[in-house]
């Protein structure tokens, strides 16, 4: 059932209407007399003003939803009449199915009228985003660099022995904390420029197996490579290592100490998919639709910005970046790419 709390006055008022419109219309039609057939058919007619009306405000559920209501509301005067089936009563027949298909197309065009719409800002949104951060991160980075070279030299000439030499180390590990952050930013910021070539999927999990060993060590994770084998795309191998081994090192920190990663292989006619699948907690519902916009992160130390890289590699390679959480618990990152491409 729906929440009414959560529902603005707006929505109600719009069904309130629709629901008028619909009981008013229904109401003339049963209390004219049948013999009227004129007007049985202007009635008939202002049926599709609530339909067009729950198409545009709801989409294609509202526009389904009405014209439902209106076919069971006036089937029963349709076919109420005794005697033969006459040419006007399959007009009303094929009157009632026009309700739905106007109703359904309505609002299936309304629908994607208003995803178009969303993808546009959005598009728009990490556009200014990216101009902001890359202004952001060129500003940060000299001074960035400065901070984590003197601390660096400072580290040298201090005996590790005294306090000061430990307040020094923090502010190089967080200096070289930011420096990352600032490189994220800029990779983030500037257009994705791909060198395509054929690769081994099977020596690109392997890569990015070995660089996350020390981490899945030290958590006593196993990562688990299993699946199709010998699959080859035309990738950017630098730009795909470095999101398998972002997903790897995700997956690695979600998991719990002794739990295997799983990475499966797949290929579907011309599509190669893998899944990346932790045993987690899952993705927290409250950031579940933001999980791939910049500066989004379930983690306390994680800058954000991982995922949207990824997604960003992905989608360069005209593939997708998807996720889901797990029944089982954990979730899965599927990355597919188009093996033509």
């Amino acid at each position: 059932m729906l929440n009414k709390s959560k529902l603005p006055a707006k929505t109600f008022l719009k069904i309130g209407l629709i629901c008028l419109a619909v009981g008013a219309i229904t109401i003339f039609h049963y209390l004219t007399a049948p013999e009227a057939g004129i007007r049985h058919v202007i009635f008939r007619e202002l049926y599709y003003l609530p339909i067009i009306l729950g198409g545009f405000w709801f989409g294609m559920r509202g526009g389904l939803a009405t014209a439902l209501v209106i076919s069971i509301l006036y089937g029963p005067l349709v076919f109420k009449v005794s005697g033969d089936f006459s040419t006007h009563d399959f007009g009303n027949i094929m009157e009632i199915i026009l309700f739905n298909l106007i109703g359904g197309l309505l609002g299936w065009l309304r629908d994607r009228e208003t995803a178009q719409q969303n993808r546009l800002r959005q598009v728009e949104s990490l556009a200014a985003m990216g101009t902001a951060t890359a202004m952001i991160a060129h500003d940060l980075k000299t001074p960035l660099i400065t901070i984590a070279g003197l601390a660096r030299q400072l580290t040298k000439k201090i005996s590790s022995a005294t306090p000061e030499s430990e307040k020094i180390m923090v502010i190089r590990q967080q200096a070289e904390r930011l420096e990352k952050l600032v490189r994220d930013m800029l990779f983030f910021a500037k257009p994705m420029n791909l060198s395509p070539e054929p690769n081994d999927i099977d020596n690109l999990l392997a890569d990015a197996t070995a660089a996350v060993s020390e981490i899945a060590q030290g958590n006593g994770i196993t990562i688990d490579v299993h699946g199709e084998r010998s699959c080859t795309c035309s990738l950017d191998n630098e730009k795909m290592l470095l999101v398998f081994i972002n997903l790897f090192a995700n997956a690695i920190e979600a998991s719990p100490q002794g739990e295997t990663v799983s990475v499966s292989v797949r290929q579907h006619a011309n599509e190669l998919s893998v899944d990346v699948s932790d045993k987690g907690t899952g993705i927290p519902i409250d950031i579940a639709g933001k999980i791939f916009e910049p500066f989004v992160s379930g983690k306390k130390k994680g800058t954000g910005l991982g995922l949207p890289i990824c997604r960003k590699i992905v989608e360069a390679h005209s593939g997708k970046l998807e996720y889901r959480n797990n029944q089982d618990g954990g979730a899965t990152f599927r990355i597919i790419l188009p093996q033509g491409h």
